[in-house]
């Protein structure tokens, strides 16, 4: 979903959706997405733009792939993290204010999300043997950082052990009112990939823990 010649992060896209969690807006909500290098990240703001009846939602995303110089096929091989940039539920609702929404997803939320896509996608054999036998992967509520330089050196927390894999997300919300605008009404967040989810559902989950 997030590895194509089109530079767009598609599970970002579906993650601004829960994050909006509108129902039966007023208005057409449209998302993109522009995946961006990490020294371009920082630069890269979200936003909300409101014409003719349609609400324009632009995000970016950098896509943080393992580092493996040496191409080791032993570690994974999918991405460690998906760095999403998005709008908050907020900062839509001033521009529909005649639409109902429901309660934005959490970044945890997202990425229980992430794990119950990827076992969609799994075989039925797969599925089966993480159930009897893998290591379960769980989900730890998200860590709030303070600044987006404090976001941006976070990492997704991907904690392999003997009982599983815990997963734990920096996350970093903005007021709508703030000093400057650009900073105004974001939800940024480390999700986890579904890629990765299905190579521990398949792999790392029955792997022997050193």
């Amino acid at each position: 979903m997030d590895q194509n010649k089109e530079g767009v992060s598609h599970w970002t896209i579906k993650a601004q959706q829960m994050i909006i969690n509108a129902q039966n807006p007023s208005v057409n909500i449209h998302i993109s997405n522009s995946e961006r290098n990490f020294a371009a990240l920082e630069f890269a703001h979200p936003s909300a733009t409101f014409k003719n009846n349609d609400v324009s939602i632009s995000t970016y995303t950098t896509v943080s792939l393992p580092f493996n110089p040496l191409d080791v096929t032993t570690g994974p091989q999918s991405p460690s993290q998906l760095q999403a940039k998005m709008k908050s539920q907020d900062a839509v609702k001033s521009k529909a204010q005649n639409s109902a929404f429901s309660a934005s997803a959490t970044c945890k939320e997202i990425n229980q999300a992430a794990f119950q896509y990827a076992m969609s996608l799994s075989s039925t054999d797969a599925v089966r043997r993480y159930r009897a036998s893998g290591r379960q992967l769980s989900f730890l509520d998200d860590r709030q950082t303070s600044n987006g330089p404090q976001w941006l050196m976070e990492n997704l927390v991907l904690n392999y052990n003997s009982t599983g894999l815990t997963v734990l997300s920096p996350t970093l919300k903005t007021d709508l009112h703030v000093l400057f605008s650009s900073f105004a009404g974001q939800t940024y967040c480390k999700l986890l990939s579904p890629y990765r989810a299905m190579e521990y559902i398949y792999i790392d989950s029955m792997a022997p823990v050193s």
